[in-house]
């Protein structure tokens, strides 16, 4: 899908584009970021939202906190004087239903989920950046009046972007039995949750859960300028993730849970894109990962498949990143407590 975003000054998409086919694995292997939160102190806060020196530094900061653990990231926000969108609604049980703008940002990536801050807000430079109900609203000199202004009467905003997030068609499996995925699948601007699991929970609380495995693609364009052969450039920063998840069923829909479980999976993923950068310049990427672990959490699992970032090309406003993803293995949950029948192992050769 291409929208076009009518405005030179800031020109800014963020989208989920993901293909999901069996592929092999790719030569092309990215390096992974370090899983820290190192390097960030240069980031300010300001009335309560952080504030980015450029689009860079925003990125940089995105990329790094998207593979920190919930340690790490604690300990980024620490010391801070403001709350992440994160822990504004980290959910404990059964207490709040979340609204559908938030709940829909709740499924961005768990790094610019833990930039944004409760009211979604960042800045970069000296303009401030609100996402609300799928579009991003930007409100130069950091503008207080003009913020709230804009958040009366979004209508009336002169500089804005989109962002888009949709839910697959899903697939719910109600036994343990091993699942094969269809070969091949396109997606563009949503998330792949076609591997889920709902259950009665009988402890720690009673209530109709389901467990979620996901895979999406987040790209960020920022508009740069006109390259040597006269096309509009966007500087992009581009990631695979897998969520693995546990929701809770509310009124108005599914909500993040908040028991603790128990978390294994043994996964090999693969993965591969090509990103026009114009003058007939094509630029390849692709990773190749075998991700190996454990763990016992409260909150939903994010492992980072693969990052990049670059330039790209398009006369339409934006040129769409997809990717070409393999995902073959096992992922197991089970809620600490519950009963030994509602654990789920997920396999599949592919998974996606």
């Amino acid at each position: 899908m291409k929208k076009q975003i009518k405005t030179a000054q800031l020109r800014l998409m963020a989208f989920f584009a993901i293909t999901v086919f069996v592929a092999s694995c790719k030569k092309n292997e990215l390096q992974a970021p370090e899983a820290t939160a190192s390097g960030t102190d240069q980031i300010r806060t300001n009335h309560g939202r952080l504030v980015f020196a450029s689009t860079a530094a925003f990125y940089t900061a995105m990329n790094k906190l998207d593979r920190c653990n919930a340690a790490q990231l604690a300990d980024f926000e620490k010391g801070k004087a403001y709350t992440s969108f994160s822990n504004a609604f980290a959910l404990t049980g059964e207490d709040t239903e979340l609204p559908v703008a938030t709940r829909q940002l709740l499924k961005l990536p768990p790094g610019i989920r833990s930039l944004l801050n409760a009211n979604a807000e960042i800045q970069i430079g000296d303009t401030i950046i609100w996402y609300n109900n799928g579009i991003k609203y930007y409100i130069p000199g950091a503008s207080e009046a003009e913020l709230q202004r804009i958040k009366v009467h979004p209508e009336q905003a002169r500089l804005k972007a989109m962002y888009e997030i949709k839910t697959a068609p899903v697939r719910l499996n109600t036994n343990d039995q091993d699942i094969t995925a269809p070969a091949s699948i396109y997606l563009s601007n949503s998330a792949d949750a076609r591997h889920q699991y709902e259950f009665w929970q009988q402890a720690p609380a009673a209530g109709w859960r389901k467990y979620v495995h996901e895979v999406a693609a987040y790209t960020d364009y920022a508009y740069v300028a006109p390259n040597t052969c006269g096309q509009a450039t966007y500087w992009y920063n581009t990631g695979c993730y897998l969520y693995i998840k546990l929701e809770w069923k509310g009124r108005r829909g599914w909500n993040p849970a908040g028991e603790s479980r128990n978390i294994s999976y043994n996964l090999t993923c693969s993965g591969s894109s090509a990103s026009p950068r114009g003058c007939g310049i094509v630029d390849y990427l692709g990773f190749y990962t075998t991700p190996v672990g454990s763990t016992t959490q409260s909150s939903n699992l994010t492992l980072v498949l693969g990052t990049a970032g670059g330039y790209t090309v398009s006369s339409s406003g934006y040129y769409p990143i997809g990717w070409t993803l393999s995902v073959e293995g096992s992922i197991s949950q089970n809620v600490v407590g519950d009963v030994p029948s509602n654990a789920w192992t997920n396999t599949g050769y592919p998974l996606w």
